[in-house]
């Protein structure tokens, strides 16, 4: 019974010491087998998809289980409900029955309740001389708590370890490149910037998650269909279990899948072409996102106008499924680390919590080294009764290649008669070499003499792991900054940059080295330099204000210089470092070169006013055209009602235009209607209006004008006429002539069309009063050597107000 105990002793300090490496899986087996008496004893556990077992068979030869064997055996103790007992013939177990039986059975199974399944068991081979089967079972009952607290500590550490390094080598990547937790939402956005910097109607994002070998995510940008039922059913249309052979063949091919007429294409489904002939979708180009060869998903440019996709396009869209490939890589390293993070917190903290229960080492060394003092956790630590390791020599469980650095530190302690504090070295124990941090006070008898050195330690492996893994995570982030076409960088609140990727290089032309230290005010144009200001100060004013989101950022287009003087427009994604409190210490951004988009931009808002312009312009003479002066016409109208102010509209004719046109030939009547258009145009002021009505009648629109101005305004438009026709060398062109009707707001109408009509009756009265001309006059006007029988500068202009009669003139 005493043997009993104390095995159950030893393995409840095991589960307190909190080690989780094989070698305390078998000195627990050891302690089991030594106390029941059977000739092995086995602790079974399983990693991944395998059994794996630990035992001890004193100086016999240990039994070799297959894992087909292993598996029935955990089977027959879930099946049972209990512990079991059975043979094994070859490599087959047989006989099984129960444990409570009596029956004779060659081995014993008893299942470990572990938070990670049925799979962990201990499996006892008795001999003839053993102990009583129930006696077995009691004592594997007592001792199944502290082999339990065994086995967890032990799977999670070693879960730990698999995840740790792939963990925290995406951490750093992942708080830098990923912009949202939902892996939707940031697609979806993502989506949307590629389709506003393409003109694409939609572009669809499919993920492929390697691990399953399925799709299993669309997002699709937003759009003004969004919401849609026919939207709606393409995101629903993804069926991971049936995947579209577009996604299938690009999968393959590694190249892109381009549908020019999509509603027609043979490779597509049946129903697949009839949902793009009810969604009018003509054109749709499919292309790899691939991250350094791995398959990351496909990018769809969808269009309702045909599409041919030449060989530029097709390059540049590759440029925004590249940049795709980037952000859609960072997201999934980030949610992969989201999702991993609290098993590894979880992990940490029940490390924590059992050094706690065990509390730190705190031992005393006199001057030469020697053990003097050793608590109960120093003793657990090095795994020795405090009676062996007193008066022995400390360095006898120091790393060999530590001992002259730590005996280094502790003359330096010593000399200074100040603690030496966060010494690390390592430590040989039983379960391995261990890392510990040390604080070292000296001691000093009555006559100041030194008397040796008081450490405390704490255990900081698994932290050291953690750190090394974190420096990995570090040098990995470094090579991806240093590798990818964004720019990665770190301002103080100076605006000081502190961090730069060489990325700098080939975007500005500087060095990292060159723009470190330098102020972002020597980067940027001035307007540009002040939209930062000014978007800091917004920043700074939130953090002011209660509820504030500490894991906001903001978006800006800003005009950077390069080395050699010249400009390019960069976007720039930023956000807030903080400190452990929360409050922003410094900013972090990713810059990328936009100048090509901004181009386009320009070069389309340009185009736009550029179409805009001819649909309200004549092309012959440059004037306002007749659709845009009924516009112009209708809101002068309003805004003269609003202001109570006058205006007038002048309808204007040429006179004697057909005979020229008919004698001289269409080209010369279009040069005579395009100088008589510049005569209407330089002869109105600025602020007024000028129009081509229609063949060869023209228009104005005089604002702030009564019937005077309108009248004085008309007479200077007639001057010129007759000014330039008198400098042509034709003597036709002396018969032409403008006759003009003039009609003004209000007094002649308050609609447009009775300013119209008005302006066209006075506009024909005003004909009535010009010179006549009839077709023997016109043949000899044309004739060169005729004169006309009345000079055209002794004409006067016929012009006549609404308000005016011929009688009257």
């Amino acid at each position: 019974m005493r043997q009993d105990v104390e095995a159950l002793h030893q393995l409840a300090r095991i589960a307190i010491q909190g080690f989780a490496d094989e070698d305390t899986l078998t000195r627990a087996a050891s302690i089991i087998r030594r106390a029941t008496g059977v000739a092995e004893a086995m602790v079974v556990y399983a990693e991944n998809a395998d059994f794996l077992v630990s035992t001890d068979a004193g100086n016999g030869a240990a039994i070799e289980f297959t894992q087909t064997a292993l598996w029935i055996v955990q089977r027959q103790i879930m099946e049972l409900g209990g512990p079991v007992a059975f043979n094994l013939i070859g490599h087959r177990v047989e006989d099984f029955t129960t444990a409570c039986n009596d029956e004779e059975r060659e081995f014993l199974a008893l299942s470990m309740p572990t938070s990670e399944g049925a799979s962990e068991m201990c499996i006892l081979r008795e001999i003839q001389e053993h102990k009583g089967r129930a006696t077995i079972l009691r004592f594997m009952e007592s001792a199944t708590p502290s082999l339990t607290i065994i086995l967890e500590r032990f799977l999670t550490a070693s879960r730990s370890r698999r995840y740790g390094e792939k963990l925290s080598a995406l951490a750093n990547a992942a708080q830098l490149l990923a912009q949202s937790d939902d892996l939707q939402t940031a697609l979806a956005n993502l989506a949307t910037a590629i389709a506003g910097s393409t003109a694409t109607d939609y572009v669809s994002i499919d993920v492929y998650d390697a691990d399953s070998g399925r799709f299993v995510l669309r997002a699709l940008n937003q759009s003004r269909f969004a919401g849609l039922s026919v939207t709606q059913a393409w995101i629903d249309s993804l069926d991971p279990d049936r995947p579209d052979p577009r996604n299938l063949e690009v999968m393959r091919s590694r190249q892109p899948y381009l549908s020019p007429d999509v509603q027609n294409d043979e490779r597509e489904p049946e129903a697949v072409r009839r949902y793009f002939e009810a969604t009018l979708i003509r054109s749709v180009a499919t292309f790899p996102v691939l991250f350094q060869d791995e398959f990351l998903g496909t990018v769809a440019f969808v269009y309702y106008a045909p599409h041919t996709f030449p060989p530029e396009e097709i390059s540049f869209l590759q440029g925004f499924v590249a940049q795709a490939a980037t952000a859609l890589k960072a997201l999934q390293m980030h949610n992969e680390l989201q999702r991993h993070a609290q098993e590894l917190r979880r992990s940490a903290d029940e490390y924590i919590a059992t050094t706690n229960l065990t509390g730190d080492i705190i031992a005393r060394l006199d001057k030469h080294g020697n053990w003097t003092f050793l608590n109960d956790a120093a003793c657990q630590f090095y795994g020795k009764p405090r009676e062996e390791l007193l008066g022995t020599d400390s360095t006898a469980l120091l790393h060999p290649e530590d001992i002259e650095v730590t005996a280094q530190i502790i003359r330096e302690t010593r000399a200074r008669k100040a603690p030496a504090k966060g010494f690390v070295n390592r430590q040989l124990t039983p379960t391995g070499t261990r890392v510990v941090e040390w604080n070292g006070y000296p001691l000093f008898d009555d006559k100041g003499q030194y008397a040796g050195v008081q450490i405390t330690g704490r255990d900081i492996s698994e932290r050291r792991q953690m750190e090394d893994a974190l420096r990995q995570s570090e040098e990995r982030y470094r090579l991806i900054a240093e590798n990818t076409s964004d720019l990665i960088w770190i301002v103080d609140l100076g605006l000081n940059y502190t961090y730069m990727s060489p990325a700098i290089t080939r975007m500005r032309g500087y060095t990292a080295e060159e723009i470190m230290g330098a102020s972002i005010a020597e980067t940027m144009t001035p307007a540009s330099l002040e939209a930062a200001r000014k978007t800091l100060a917004e920043e700074l004013a939130m953090e002011r204000m209660e509820n504030k989101d500490t894991s906001r950022s903001r978006k800006l287009e800003l005009e950077m210089y390069c080395k050699d003087g010249s400009t390019i427009w960069t976007e720039m994604n930023m956000k807030f470092l903080r400190d452990a409190d929360g409050n922003p210490i410094a900013i972090q951004g990713v810059t990328r070169d936009i100048s090509e988009r901004k181009r386009m931009e320009e070069e389309r808002e340009r185009l736009h006013a550029e179409l805009e312009l001819r649909a309200i312009t004549d092309g012959l003479t440059g004037l306002y055209n007749h659709a845009h002066f009924y516009q112009r016409l209708t809101e002068e109208l309003e805004r003269s009602k609003r202001y109570k102010r006058r205006f007038a509209v002048l309808m204007m004719d040429v006179d004697n235009f057909k005979y020229y046109n008919d004698s001289r030939g269409h080209q010369a009547g279009d040069d005579a209607l395009r100088l008589l258009a510049d005569c209407i145009r330089t002869g109105t002021r600025r602020s007024d209006l000028s129009f081509r009505y229609g063949g060869d009648e023209f228009a104005a629109i005089l604002l702030n004008a009564a019937s005077p101005r309108a009248q004085q305004i008309a007479n200077r438009i007639n001057k010129r006429v007759s000014a330039r026709l008198k400098e042509m060398d034709d003597p036709a062109a002396g018969w032409l002539d403008l006759s003009t009707g003039i009609a003004c707001f209000p007094d002649d109408g308050a609609t447009a069309d009775e300013l119209v009509k008005a302006a066209d009756t006075a506009l024909y009265d005003a004909k009535r009063v010009a010179r006549p001309c009839d077709a023997m006059q016109w043949e000899q006007a044309i004739d060169p050597l005729t004169t006309p029988t009345e000079a055209p500068d002794e004409k006067q202009p016929a012009v006549l107000s609404a308000a005016t009669t011929p009688r009257q003139r």
